[in-house]
């Protein structure tokens, strides 16, 4: 009797996983937008050869510049004088260039720049400040588009020991979540390359922290 019955029911099994490996690539979960995702950053990431100034977090943040999305946390160095903010703030994806229309006028001359084995990132000058921002993501690389963080998901594939998770409900497939990263100094009388090269000597150890403690969601 059993072997009656076998077929249809291993026929069953088989259908019921191709389902769910469909409802996976045309219907994922949605994805929690930044402000369902609590990330608690550290209070202090040491920088070698740069004294901590302050940190704050969004809700002590004094900027004063109340057009900008507060942040998770602002990190404050100081070397010799020159002062160095680093603004870090988790987003759910890697669209973290819909930043860019807080700052009123856009930054012009953006420039995109490559850094052999982390990835790229992008610098501009912003009212005599000079930027360096990237997304740092969970696959150890950094990304500044969202072709290329895509490009990065999708080579990175599915969790298959999320499969459990995912069946309640509590878990992605696929990785997601970008850590924003903006580094700035004041110009103070230097070039916009010469402030960069300040900014891109950081910019390893800085991304080296955080690929290694990205957070968990």
């Amino acid at each position: 009797m059993w072997q009656q019955f076998r077929t249809p029911f291993l026929a069953g099994i088989s259908s019921s996983v191709f389902l769910v490996l469909g409802q996976v690539l045309i219907a994922p979960l949605p994805e929690k937008t930044s402000a369902e995702v609590v990330i608690n950053l550290p209070p202090e990431v040491p920088l070698v050869g740069w004294q901590t100034v302050s940190e704050r977090s969004a809700a002590e943040s004094s900027s004063g510049n109340t057009t900008l999305p507060p942040s998770d946390r602002e990190y404050h160095y100081v070397q010799n004088g020159v002062p160095l903010e680093i603004e870090m703030r988790y987003l759910n994806s890697g669209r973290f260039d819909q930043y860019f229309r807080y700052y009123k006028p856009s930054p012009p001359q953006l420039e995109i720049r490559q850094y052999q084995g982390i990835g790229s990132y992008g610098v501009f000058v912003h009212q005599e400040r000079a930027y360096l921002t990237a997304c740092i993501n969970p696959w150890k690389t950094s990304t500044f588009t969202q072709e290329e963080y895509r490009q990065e998901q999708d080579s990175a594939g599915m969790r298959w020991d999320r499969l459990i998770p995912w069946f309640m409900g509590r878990a992605q497939l696929r990785d997601s979540g970008c850590l924003w990263t903006h580094l700035s100094t004041p110009l103070v009388g230097k070039s916009p390359e010469a402030s960069y090269q300040v900014l891109e000597k950081i910019w390893p150890t800085w991304y080296s922290f955080w690929s290694d403690n990205f957070p968990e969601t």
